[in-house]
């Protein structure tokens, strides 16, 4: 997905966004990986509960929708985010989709302990 990126983008990267369609994030945070990322860069994500729970249809259910927000942020968090903010989107997605705004700042990685 984005292969070649450190030579195309040599700078360490400060804010990522990320707003994918028939993805979700928490599938496509270990892509990130492939950019050089600052030690305290920020991730704003937009998170689209029929994808992150791999639906036909938006889930109509607060408790499916949050559920959503919570596998993206797990998804992302096991790659060195921490979750800052959560909020509604003020826009709805397609077929009035209800949509969340996630903030996360990057935790760095402790060092390996060498044996």
């Amino acid at each position: 997905m984005l292969s070649g990126t450190r030579q195309s983008i040599p700078e360490p990267v400060e804010l990522i966004t990320v707003d994918v369609s028939y993805l979700s994030l928490a599938a496509v945070a270990p892509q990130l990986e492939v950019l050089t990322i600052a030690e305290d860069a920020d991730l704003v994500g937009l998170v689209k509960p029929v994808y992150e729970l791999g639906l036909r249809a938006p889930p109509q259910e607060e408790a499916a929708r949050q559920n959503a927000v919570e596998r993206a942020v797990a998804g992302l968090e096991a790659h060195h985010w921490d979750l800052r903010e959560k909020m509604s989107s003020p826009i709805t997605g397609t077929h009035v989709a209800i949509e969340y705004l996630i903030h996360l700042h990057r935790r760095q990685p402790w060092p390996r302990c060498e044996s």
